[in-house]
């Protein structure tokens, strides 16, 4: 068996603070440093009503997880050339 090192991010948007989610954002880069983000809209009469907040949110969301990705992608390169 091989186990596999991943990291997760995840957010939600909501239209208060304290509200519930509207959409969901999931993120994650596996050992070799490849990217995957998602979303998932539960509610879409607030996503309608609020698609300039969700487009904000998510290319934030987007650059979170793929700065990530690049960082390890650097990281792991250094160590390939280094061995």
């Amino acid at each position: 068996m091989k186990i596999e090192k991943t990291t997760n991010f995840s957010a939600g948007l909501s239209v208060t603070p304290n509200g519930v989610n509207y959409v969901q954002f999931n993120g994650s880069v596996d050992a070799k440093g490849k990217p995957n983000v998602d979303f998932y809209i539960a509610d879409m009469d607030s996503y309608r009503e609020h698609v300039a907040d969700f487009m904000a949110a998510f290319e934030q969301f987007q650059k979170t997880v793929f700065d990530y990705s690049n960082d390890m992608l650097k990281e792991l390169n250094t160590t390939e050339k280094g061995a």
